[in-house]
């Protein structure tokens, strides 16, 4: 899947208690139970901004990616903040 950010995407009050995109639907098992993201998700240079989560596990933009077939060119993620592990990520877990 081939997806193109077309603009700035503020998130400012917004709170998530799971992953935006691919998130794990059942948090109680340690592993993973949703779909794994694939492909490409260009940023064409916009950011997602104040992304705030808490939750257990596999918390980011993405819950959980394919690192042999994902990639994220031109994507900035900025400004967030993930208190189960301090900081943002665009993926909580890479397979």
């Amino acid at each position: 899947m081939r997806s193109l950010l077309l603009t700035l995407i503020d998130l400012s009050g917004y709170q998530f208690d799971r992953a935006i995109i691919a998130w794990d639907k059942d948090s109680n098992l340690s592993e993973f139970r949703g779909t794994v993201s694939s492909g490409s998700f260009e940023g064409n240079q916009f950011a997602i901004l104040s992304i705030s989560i808490s939750g257990a596990s596999y918390l980011g933009l993405f819950g959980k990616v394919d690192s042999q077939a994902w990639s994220a060119p031109g994507l900035r993620v900025g400004e967030g903040i993930c208190t189960e592990i301090g900081t943002i990520a665009v993926a909580g877990t890479r397979s």
